[in-house]
This record gives structure tokens, sequence and C-alpha cells, in this order.
């Protein structure tokens, strides 16, 4: 596996553990990303370059993350608002909603007295 900054190696012997996370900007309209990481020699990216490409020309990997790192981008998505398109969600959002719809069945049929069904 290559690393971010292409040379084969094995991150998990060089302690180089990215980090990416993300902070909504409204100053410049979108989100800021910050990607850094390493413990025994600490990295910071400054910025992706983009080039011209043709139509079919090979489409390169920009950065290569392992699982863990993906969670913790998908975490800090999160924090800064961000939400799937296809409304998928969690299992824990889908049991709370559950239990809040309960709660509110429970209150209607109190205070309306009345059986539901």
């Amino acid at each position: 596996m290559e690393n971010m900054f292409g040379s084969p190696r094995r991150r998990e012997a060089s302690g180089d553990n990215i980090s990416i996370e993300c902070q909504d900007d409204v100053s410049v309209g979108g989100l800021r990303l910050y990607i850094s990481g390493g413990t025994v020699k600490p990295f910071v990216a400054e910025e992706i370059q983009f080039k011209e490409a043709g139509l079919y020309d090979f489409l390169p990997t920009a950065l290569i993350i392992n699982r863990t790192e993906a969670q913790g981008l998908l975490e800090s998505l999160w924090k800064a608002g961000i939400r799937p398109r296809s409304g998928e969600g969690s299992v824990g959002q889908l049991d709370a909603t559950e239990r809040h719809l309960s709660d509110m069945r429970a209150l209607v049929s109190h205070y309306a007295k009345a059986e539901l069904k």
C-alpha cells in the first residue's frame, strides 16, 4: 500500500495514522478539511493539488485511508452537520426514534384518555 506521500510502506509500522477533521466555515461557504497524523514523525497536509485531465484519463488515487481513519472522517463530518441524503440512519437513531414515538403515543393516550392501536 502507498501512503499519502507515494512511498510504499506500512502505516502501522511507522505510526503514521491519519486524522481527517472538518470544520464548517461560512466564510468560505463550505467545509475546511484538516489532514494530519504521525506519532513517530508528525505531518500535516497543506493542500490537494488539481491538474487538468482528459475525459478518459486514468483516475489516480488522491489519498488512501484505513477504515479507522474513515470512521474518524465520518464522525467529523457528522459533527459538522453533514448527513447522508438517502435518509439512511444508524440503528441507534432508529431505536431512539421508535422510543420517542412510543413515549408520544403514551402521552396522547394518557391526556386524551384514548386507547391507541
